[in-house]
């Protein structure tokens, strides 16, 4: 999990050491110059002398803490919590050894018990996000970051994790609104350039883009995230000669990096170098067989010289890995119609418009299916779906009726006329 708060637990047991154990500060230097288990025994002989103090068993159970002697630590704090329930530090704590179990419910629970004891707590408010977030519980995660960031508007963390889920939630400009908070707060941050050039490039604003990776390359040249990010907007650009070098520096960096991979192989596809490319996919896929992007590019290259049993197997294998994948079920339909297997061609159209029922492309291919197969009038019906998605409505109509039999061509064109404003001529 995300965690900007991993000084805090530090500042916490300083303070209590500093001004509620000793009136001196030697039980700190321990603890600041990393002797965490002389900062416990100081601790331990302050809870010999008062042994009903909440705030030394939370310092015993965060000196443990950094000892990893977890479930010590754990006691500690419900020491603490046992003499002031309302310790909202403890609490906060012990969500956080929950959450790094995966125990997400209990976590969450000490959560908000945290801010329910202390309410302008920001690190709970953080914490409880992100186990929102590990959740999938996106709107609600952006909600508690929020809190975070009105709590604490100085801490780059929190600005960071606002990015971050409201990237996911598809909310881009909320995404780079905090995002360059963060780096009002903190310039030299290379990985927020990354992100929010990761967001110019899904907006398709690919000059910002690039712009923006290379600064995070002028901050720290050995981020291959970011050469991997410029070669692909630079390959979006048209700039293949460009991109290439990025993606290889990339691999320099980081040899054993699977997106580049495939990234390289989509390049070196486009640059006319199909038998590089297929190697750039199978290294992919070498290093991370679960990859259904490199399955679905590896089928590709595979239709494009021919072979369709291989490709039907890579765009088989990209769908069980991820069954939403609508351009794998797209593909493996064009490669059974290529193969004469129809009626199987049918099916895999059928599933990818129940992915994405608006596309003409589909509604169109699924038509000529039907066409070849002598079901006009299926076939009718999927053609006049193309041409309701598709704005040229008489491009689609001519392409359409030329896939049809002849003998059907009057009556379908009949059928497929759609009464708009202005009509279609």
């Amino acid at each position: 999990m995300r965690n900007g708060w991993s000084e805090r637990s530090n500042d916490s047991l300083r303070t209590i050491l500093r001004t509620r154990m000793l009136a001196s500060s030697s039980a700190c230097l321990p603890f600041r110059n990393g002797r965490f288990e002389e900062a416990a025994g100081y601790v331990r002989r302050a809870i010999a002398t008062n042994p009903i103090n909440a705030d030394y068993y939370y310092g015993l159970g965060s000196a443990l803490l950094k000892l990893e002697r977890h479930d010590e630590a754990a006691a500690s704090f419900k020491d603490a919590l046992r003499i002031c329930p309302d310790h909202a530090e403890a609490q906060n704590e012990l969500g956080k050894m929950h959450a790094d179990r995966g125990h997400m419910e209990v976590a969450m629970s000490a959560y908000r018990q945290a801010i329910r004891s202390k309410s302008d707590y920001g690190e709970a408010y953080l914490n409880l996000g992100a186990a929102l977030e590990a959740q999938g519980k996106l709107d609600d995660a952006a909600i508690a970051y929020g809190d975070a960031a009105r709590l604490c508007p100085e801490n780059v963390e929190v600005f960071k994790c606002l990015g971050i889920i409201n990237t996911r939630r598809g909310r881009l400009d909320e995404a780079a609104a905090a995002y360059r908070r963060s780096l009002a707060l903190h310039g030299d941050a290379p990985d927020i350039h990354n992100e929010i050039g990761i967001i110019y490039a899904r907006q398709g604003r690919f000059d910002e883009a690039v712009t923006t990776y290379r600064e995070a390359l002028r901050l720290r040249p050995n981020f291959p995230d970011a050469h991997n990010n410029l070669g692909n907007a630079l390959r979006h650009q048209g700039k293949l000669d460009e991109a290439i070098p990025c993606f290889l520096e990339a691999l320099r960096l980081r040899p054993n990096y699977p997106e580049c991979h495939n990234n390289l192989g989509i390049a070196l596809k486009h640059k006319g170098k199909p038998e590089e490319a297929v190697k750039s996919y199978y290294t992919a896929l070498q290093i991370r067989p679960d990859y259904p992007e490199a399955h679905n590019n590896l089928g590709i290259a595979y239709a494009e010289h021919g072979k369709l049993d291989a490709a039907a197997v890579c765009f088989q294998q990209a769908i069980r890995l991820r069954p939403d994948y609508v351009e794998a079920h797209a593909n493996l339909a064009n490669a059974l119609a290529d193969q004469g297997r129809l009626p199987d061609s049918v099916e895999s159209y059928r599933r990818a418009l129940q992915l994405r029922p608006d596309d003409p492309v589909l509604q169109k291919n699924l038509g000529i299916a039907f066409s070849k197969m002598d079901r006009f009038d299926e076939a009718v019906v999927a053609f006049r779906e193309a041409i309701r998605f598709q704005p040229d409505g008489q491009s689609m109509l001519t392409t359409s009726l030329a896939s049809l039999d002849h003998s059907r061509i009057h009556s379908a064109r009949r059928t497929l006329i759609i009464k708009r404003p202005g009509g279609i001529g």
